[in-house]
């Protein structure tokens, strides 16, 4: 299937929960208006914690999934998130309880350029 181009890679699922990383949050983020960004996706991508990151449509311009180790963790990247310019609103929700997940990752195929 690899050959195939179907299959991009193979990663393990954990329990983050397990490894003591107890808090996830939900941020939607708008960005100031003709803030480039790609330059914002660059600068939030390796803060620690972010465990997801998507360009979005509507009211906001981004959704971020953070998982961190702890109270201290996620003070640490949320004031990382905030330190970020061009960010004009940051909307946090904690998750509650997850319902479903799937996992795939479309930007890492070259399949996209002919979508």
């Amino acid at each position: 299937m690899k050959e195939k181009g179907v299959l991009i890679k193979m990663v393990p699922l954990s329990r983050l929960w397990k490894l003591g990383f107890s808090r996830d949050l939900l941020l939607m983020i708008q960005t100031e208006p003709g803030r480039d960004i790609d330059k914002i996706i660059k600068q939030i991508t390796p803060i620690t914690g972010v465990k997801r990151l998507y360009q979005i449509f509507g009211e906001y311009d981004l959704l971020v999934e953070l998982c961190c180790l702890g109270d201290e963790g996620l003070a640490e990247s949320l004031a990382a998130i905030n330190c970020v310019p061009g960010l004009s609103r940051i909307s946090k929700s904690p998750i509650q309880h997850r319902i479903k997940e799937h996992y795939c990752n479309l930007q890492e195929s070259e399949e996209q350029s002919s979508v």
